[in-house]
Order: C-alpha cells, then sequence, then structure tokens
C-alpha cells in the first residue's frame, strides 16, 4: 500500500552529541529493513601539512590496513561475515566512511567501524602497501581524462589550499615517512568535529546506545594553541572569499594529442546553499542540464550535434557554492563546442519559461523523492543539509523547498549569480584546436592537470 504524504514512514531525526563531542544523528524508517551509515571526518587534503602534501591520502589508505589489533584480512572477513557493504574516500575537505547493511547486523558492526577510525592500527610494516596502494590510485586516475580534467579544473577554480588533489602527489606520497603522517592522523581523527548519520530500519534508542558503546571511548587530541573546537557543522560567514579564486577567472588548455576526444570544464561561481534562494538557483541550473529537455542536452547535442556528452550541477561546500560544466566532444568540434556552451551558460541569466520551469521542478523532486526512499541516500541527504544549512530537513520539508519557487523568484536568483567569465579548462587536441576562442593559459604537454603553464 502506496504511503499518503500524511503518514510518514519515517521518524523525525534525532541529533545527539556523545560527551567526546560526535554528533550523532538517527533516523528511522518503518519500511526499510536495511540500515546505512555514512560517518564524515574532519580530514580532507586542505588540512595537509605544506611540507607533507598527500597527508590525507596517506592516513586514508593506513587505516584502511587494520585496527582495534585486526589485521586487514581479519577485518574484512568480520564484516563480510556480518554481509556489510563498506568503503569511504578521502576528500578535499573532510572524507567520509559509509556502510550498509541488514538492520539486525547494525549493532555488531559498529565497533568494527569505529576501531578504523578511533584506534588504527598504524602498523609500521603495513606502511609500505599503504603507501603503495595511495601511488596506485594516483596512476588510476591519471589514465582517465575526465579525472585530470577535474583536477585542472579544481586548480582554476579554487585557492590554496582547496586547489589540493585529494589523493595527494606522487611526488609527496613518494617522499612522505610514518611519523610525520602517524602524527596527522592522530590530530585530524578527532570525535568532536565529527558527524555519524544512520538511517532505515533501526530503533534509534538502542542504536544511540550501540554508537555510546562504540565510539564513546574515541578522545579528541587536545590543541593547547585551541581555545575551544568551533561548531563543525553550518556554513562559515566568509567561507566564499576562502575557496574561490579571487581576480579574473582562468582558462587553460592542456593539449594531447594522443587523447581521441576532447573534455571540457567550466566553472562559476553560485549562491551558498543557506541563501534563501539557493533552491530557486538549483530549479534554474535544472533547467539546464536535468533530464533530455534540459538546455545543454536539446541544443548542445540534440541540435547542433556537437558534443556526445554535455551537462552541469551545482557543487557546494559550506558557506561557498559554484556550477561546474562539462562536455566531452571530438578535436573538429572543440572551438564550436565552447563557444555554443558557454553561449548557454551566459543566457541563462536572461531566465527560464514557465515549461522549463516545471520540467526541472518535477525532474528535482522525483530525483530527491527516490534518493530518500534508499537508507543510503536518505544518509547522504542529512549529511549534506547538516554540513551546508546546520540542520537536518526532513523528506517533506525538502519536498516543500522544491515545490515554493515561482518562476519570479528562480528567474531573480538565476540574475543574481549570472555566468558571465567561468573559469574554463580544456584536455585534449592540441593548442591549434582552440584557436577561435583564445586563451590566458598555455597549452602545456603535462599529464599532471596541476601542472599547467599559465
Amino acid at each position: 500500500m502506496t504511503a499518503h504524504p500524511s503518514q510518514p514512514r519515517s521518524t523525525a531525526p534525532r541529533t545527539q552529541r556523545l560527551p567526546n563531542g560526535l554528533t550523532v544523528v538517527l533516523e528511522r524508517s518503518s519500511s526499510s529493513c536495511v540500515a546505512a551509515l555514512e560517518l564524515l571526518l574532519p580530514v580532507g587534503a586542505i588540512h595537509d601539512p605544506p611540507d607533507l602534501p598527500g597527508a590525507t591520502a596517506l592516513t586514508w589508505a593506513w587505516i584502511d590496513r587494520g585496527a582495534g589489533g585486526l589485521s586487514a584480512r581479519e577485518r574484512q572477513d568480520a564484516l563480510a561475515r556480518l554481509g556489510v557493504r563498506n568503503g569511504g574516500a578521502a576528500g578535499r575537505e573532510r572524507s567520509g566512511l559509509s556502510a550498509r547493511m541488514a538492520a539486525d547486523v547494525l549493532p555488531g558492526a559498529l565497533r568494527l567501524i569505529a576501531d578504523e577510525v578511533a584506534a588504527p592500527n598504524l602498523d609500521a610494516a603495513q606502511w609500505e602497501l599503504a603507501r603503495t596502494h595511495a601511488l596506485h590510485d594516483v596512476e588510476a586516475r591519471d589514465e582517465r581524462p575526465d579525472a585530470r580534467l577535474d583536477l585542472a579544473l579544481a586548480v582554476a577554480t579554487f585557492q590554496p589550499p582547496y586547489d589540493r588533489d585529494p589523493m595527494g602527489t606522487d611526488d609527496g606520497l613518494r617522499t612522505a615517512r610514518p611519523e610525520p603522517v602517524r602524527e596527522h592522523a592522530r590530530r585530524r581523527l578527532r570525535p568532536d568535529r565529527a558527524l555519524l548519520v544512520i538511517t532505515g530500519g533501526i530503533d534509534p534508542h538502542a542504536t544511540l546506545d550501540g554508537v555510546h558503546d562504540a565510539f564513546g571511548a574515541w578522545e579528541a587530541w587536545e590543541d593547547p594553541n585551541e581555545e575551544g573546537a568551533p561548531d563543525p557543522f553550518g556554513p562559515p560567514a566568509d567561507a566564499a572569499a576562502s575557496v574561490l579564486r579571487p581576480g579574473a577567472p582562468h582558462r587553460r588548455y592542456l593539449a594531447d594529442p594522443d587523447l581521441q576526444q576532447v573534455q571540457l570544464g567550466w566553472s562559476w561561481p553560485l549562491l551558498a546553499a543557506h541563501d534563501p534562494r539557493s533552491a530557486a538557483q538549483g530549479l534554474g541550473i535544472a533547467a539546464l542540464s536535468e533530464g533530455s529537455g534540459s538546455r545543454l542536452f536539446a541544443r548542445i547535442r540534440e541540435r547542433y550535434g556537437l558534443a556526445y556528452e554535455v551537462h552541469a550541477r551545482a557543487v557546494a561546500l559550506p558557506g561557498v557554492a559554484w556550477a561546474e560544466a562539462y562536455a566531452a566532444t571530438t578535436p573538429d568540434r572543440a572551438a564550436d563546442t565552447v563557444h555554443r556552451v558557454e553561449e548557454e551558460l551566459r543566457r541563462l541569466a536572461d531566465g527560464v519559461d514557465d515549461g522549463e520551469l516545471e520540467r526541472a521542478r518535477t525532474q528535482s523532486r522525483t530525483h530527491d523523492a527516490i534518493q530518500a526512499e534508499t537508507a543510503g541516500g536518505r544518509a547522504a541527504q542529512i549529511v549534506r543539509d547538516l554540513l551546508l544549512l546546520g540542520r537536518v530537513r526532513t523528506v517533506f520539508e525538502r519536498d516543500h523547498d522544491l515545490r515554493q519557487p515561482d518562476l519570479e523568484q528562480v528567474n531573480e536568483a538565476l540574475r543574481a549569480a549570472p555566468c558571465t567569465q567561468p573559469a574554463f579548462v580544456a584536455l585534449g587536441g592540441a593548442a591549434a584546436t582552440f584557436g577561435g576562442v583564445g586563451a590566458t593559459g598555455a597549452a602545456t604537454g603535462s599529464r599532471d592537470g596541476s601542472k599547467v603553464a599559465m
């Protein structure tokens, strides 16, 4: 039987902070027999010491080599016996662990998951293997043109230290030593700036008891120069000034004649998520690039036949947001693709019409509702809300926020953050490929997107 909107299947999110500072959010869904866990950690590439690039990537690879006195193999076997599907990734500002499992095995899984951050072995005998795994990740990244484009676009979009690669650099990983990385892990793996979200078919009271038992002994490193940990969630006032590159946007060309396609990327500032106009702005971005009826798909791909893939998306960190657009094409169509895409990006500031808005609204509401139907998707929504807004919205509040903006509000939001001079990166072809569009940066044959001549 389909649930009526007046009969929610989920309880309101419950938030509590443990004595050690760990923020815990629990939300029960009566329709799920799955439990999803997201653990967000205050360690990211922006926190790497200047003389230790790649410290976060190495920390991540090293804690994966054993914890709680168990080896990596013993931990994998223990999780496999419980049927837990787990993973994680190092990030730019924060890093995260995730796990999915049958709800009734959650109590047994919590201790194993907690040990990875609260009691990692950081065994010296596992150091070289951890470094090898981190180096393999960089090598695999460098073989993917889209990943190289993302890295180069980050350099064009962010100012230091936000322009760092979360995977680290080959040189940084090879020259790092275990003791500084161990000290970095001790400083950054701290509960008072971490977030644990658990959703699905759980008993919130019993789950909270289990969280206390598993994570309660996790201690924060005391920094004598710190007057107290600030509130780790919600938007800081000065984020935009400290994250995005100031001044004129960068345009970069990375020539690589070995590539058969050309990868194109753009970025430009948006209204931050906590801005009251953000939801309206999001609907405008959806009109640009949500579904086959969107402007980029209908015009760039279908009308002009210029790109075999083209899309855009809004991206956010606490207190700051930006848009990224992407197109993949052939060298002979590259210059025309750049011209046509940038024309559509500029034209968005002129607004959308009623038909475009309602199509975008329906697409966005459907996507959000489908995501909330799974325990893992709902956990991701809670994490995003708490980080960007400082509070958690219910599923129905999220839907209301998408229903509310009218055409005038959407178009006003689009005018407030126009794409007039986006940062731009092209990868592939030769410098002559882009002869018709001009550049402020010189082309380079480097395969490392972080090493681009300006």
